[in-house]
């Protein structure tokens, strides 16, 4: 896999302006810029103006002051004070306090040998050079008469043999139409006989990717929705794409008033060497909600046996499984879903017929994921329409422990994303996640979009609403807890991890590699200081590490690869 050439910016910010008095552009501003905006703000990215040089900065600097002072640029959902991700995107009261003062200041540009040089961002992607982009065959025209479309795309990958992904991208074509998209996999060939019995580009599919396909063979692929950033998966780990299979793009196009067109694409990033560990999905719905003694809600064994042409339907249209007679009776009499479907799914039918959201009416629903395995948690999805409020999801362990995973308080459908954690989390067998959503049906919701308020049901389509949530996790291997998922350099890294502990020694193993690298350590994932190490051995595939065990070993540990 290539990788972009990577600039760092580190910028030190002592009290709100600098020991010169003077804050400008070059010097201070530009840093902070290049590192929050830009990403999103260039040419081909979903920011509305480019923010690249001073001349487009400063055009909108007092705009940019009312943003940042707001909290709504750079944009971070997640509360930072519960739980922290890679990748966070913010300003430090100081950072904000710095640009108000630039723009008092009539926004000087500074002296151009002291310009912070614009980051090489790659071009169609965020994430560097793809392997691998595959783009829809044509443009797709929606009908633009006002109503949700679904569409499923087929793009074959041509791959003659197994490859192992360690980032997957995908590319809106017309962001301004694209609601959101969901990615599976087929080797079977289906979808492409389904494909070939339709007129136009892809074949429409409300809720699953056709008949017999599967919505959970692909659950663990990241999906798309607005304002969420593509990530690397964590080194070490990646998803399987066979060779032959086709990729399945399902695209919710959002209703428009007029006609318009489409034409998305994904970015494919492949291992440099075998993945050791492949990412999973567990997928909570309304069937994991649960009641206020926090057990499975049940259905009436007579009203069980008599909702069997409903459960079906529902299984079929929602998970695009069809399920046999007696699967549909177990489920009837309140058996929980993975004992039909397997551990990518849980809790009880019952559960969706809890959820609905009167008119003039708020609601929360809380839902229960009974982890049955010991398994390192990677990263969350929340995902909910326009009468969101917001999140809570906790973990509880066996021993009594808890850990925040994340709370957004302030729910905006225009900015979701896959939030990764910043280290792996444990979740031992016996484990449980809470995971509360708040819903708000009211007029005094300016997002809802029905007026005046209706009933609302779980639905796919842009006025039903959901409680959609993805969680990506690893099989656990011990040491797990110890190592972070930050990293000074993006891309395809080698595997760190925990080979072994003594009294007197933390031992590493490092997968082998040329470039020159050191051990860091943190007590609290925010300040990190290396470590005196000593290679204790190196063999084709490994390098392990040896630094010593101390009363202040306690944290976390990460390898920094140079590039």
């Amino acid at each position: 896999m290539k990788l972009p050439k990577l600039t760092l910016l580190l910028t030190t910010l002592i009290g709100m302006t600098p020991a010169s008095g003077q804050v400008t552009f070059n010097e201070h501003i530009a840093p902070l810029i290049f590192n929050n905006c830009t990403v999103c703000h260039r040419e081909g990215e979903i920011g509305p103006m480019p923010l690249t040089n001073y001349a487009e900065v400063s055009a909108f600097a007092n705009a940019i002051d009312i943003v940042v002072h707001e909290g709504t640029m750079p944009p971070w959902p997640p509360d930072r004070s519960f739980s922290r991700f890679v990748g966070e995107r913010g300003l430090t009261d100081d950072q904000k306090e710095l640009i108000k003062a630039w723009v008092d200041a009539d926004m000087p540009e500074g002296d151009p040998a002291l310009a912070t040089d614009l980051p090489n961002y790659p071009e169609g992607s965020v994430l560097g050079e793809p392997d691998l982009t595959l783009t829809m065959a044509n443009a797709y025209e929606i009908t633009g008469n006002g109503r949700d479309e679904y569409r499923v795309f087929v793009l074959p990958t041509g791959l003659t043999e197994d490859k192992d992904l360690v980032a997957v991208e995908f590319r809106a074509g017309n962001a301004e139409i694209v609601h959101h998209a969901l990615i599976s996999l087929d080797d079977s060939g289906r979808a492409r006989e389904i494909d070939a019995r339709n007129q136009g580009e892809g074949y429409p599919s409300f809720g699953d990717f056709g008949d017999d396909l599967s919505a959970l063979d692909g659950l663990a692929y990241p999906g798309w929705v607005p304002g969420a950033t593509p990530r690397f998966f964590p080194p070490g780990t990646g998803l399987k794409l066979p060779a032959g299979s086709d990729i399945l793009l399902q695209v919710h196009y959002a209703p428009w008033p007029s006609s318009a067109s489409d034409q998305s694409s994904l970015n494919l990033f492949f291992a440099d060497k075998p993945v050791e560990r492949y990412i999973q999905a567990r997928l909570m719905l309304p069937t994991d909600l649960v009641d206020s003694n926090n057990e499975y809600y049940e259905l009436n064994p007579l009203l069980g046996a008599l909702a069997g042409p409903l459960i079906a339907g529902g299984i079929n249209e929602f998970l695009g499984e069809t399920i046999t007679s007696t699967d549909v009776r177990k489920l009837g009499q309140n058996a929980t879903l993975d004992t039909v479907f397997g551990d990518q799914v849980g809790g009880t039918v019952a559960g969706f017929f809890q959820f609905d959201i009167p008119a003039d009416r708020k609601r929360s629903f809380v839902g229960k994921w009974e982890i049955s395995k010991d398994i390192s948690l990677v990263g969350v999805w929340p995902h909910m329409h326009y009468l969101g409020t917001g999140w809570e999801i906790v973990l509880e362990r066996p021993d009594g422990t808890s850990e925040n995973l994340i709370r957004i308080g302030d729910w905006d459908f225009n900015w979701q994303g896959n939030y990764t954690f910043d280290r792996y989390i444990h979740a031992p067998k016996g484990s449980r996640i809470l995971a509360t959503a708040g819903y708000d049906n009211t007029s005094s919701n300016f997002a809802n979009p029905n007026r005046p308020p209706e009933d609302v049901y779980w639905g796919q389509k842009t006025t039903d609403e959901m409680y959609f949530l993805p969680f990506s996790y690893v099989d656990y291997q011990p040491g797990d807890e110890l190592i972070s998922l930050e990293s000074l350099s993006p891309g395809d890294l080698p595997t760190f991890r925990v080979a072994g502990l003594s009294e007197e020694t933390i031992e590493f193993r490092l997968q082998n590699q040329e470039n020159a690298y050191y051990i860091e350590h943190s007590a609290d994932m925010h300040l990190w200081q290396r470590v005196s190490s000593t290679e204790t051995a190196t063999d084709a595939d490994w390098k392990t590490i040896s630094i010593p065990r101390t009363e202040d070993s306690a944290g976390f540990y990460r390898a920094v690869i140079f590039p």
